[in-house]
């Protein structure tokens, strides 16, 4: 039979865990907080492949949002 792990050990690494993860974080410097997606776009040209061919449309562009003052921006 296994030895029960106590709430002190569990409770002791999961704060390891939590130190090694914010420790990781603060190696990343400056980021942005927000959203990018990943678009592609149709032109509107009718005899454009992309009108027809979801593939072939254009791009990839990468689009950056956030939440300001209750906005997206």
């Amino acid at each position: 039979m296994k030895p029960r792990t106590t709430p002190d050990k569990i409770l002791a690494r999961t704060a390891r865990e939590f130190d090694a993860l914010k420790a990781d974080l603060m190696q990343l410097g400056f980021f942005c907080k927000g959203t990018v997606l990943h678009r592609t776009l149709k032109c509107g040209r009718p005899t454009c492949p992309c009108a027809h061919n979801p593939a072939q449309r254009h791009g990839p562009y990468f689009e950056w949002t956030y939440k300001g003052g209750w906005q997206d921006r």
